[in-house]
């Protein structure tokens, strides 16, 4: 009977790891965008558009993230995208 009340317990603290784990990869760093306010011209910025800033190339888009310091599992949050690109725009990168 104990047994099955660990072996709940630990799996229970797993599975919320692996949720803390994801939602840190995905979450906007925000001291790198700290001085970055998102553009009018970019406010709409989808995967899509943001990939054909890059010749549709995606080897080019994350190494361009890698590059100036984002990090590229940042993509997987789509409300990131309009802040991305604004942050491009200001490095001379892409334009909206």
């Amino acid at each position: 009977m104990h047994w099955s009340i660990y072996i709940t317990i630990i799996s229970s603290i797993i599975v919320i790891a692996f949720i803390i784990n994801a939602y840190i990869k995905t979450k906007i760093p925000i001291e790198l965008f700290d001085d970055v306010m998102v553009l009018n011209s970019c406010k709409n910025m989808t995967p899509k558009m943001l990939l054909k800033k890059f010749d549709n190339d995606p080897d080019k888009l994350v190494t361009t993230l890698i590059d100036h310091g984002i990090p590229p599992s940042l993509i997987e949050n789509i409300d990131a995208y309009p802040i991305i690109a604004s942050y491009l725009v200001s490095k001379g990168i892409i334009r909206c």
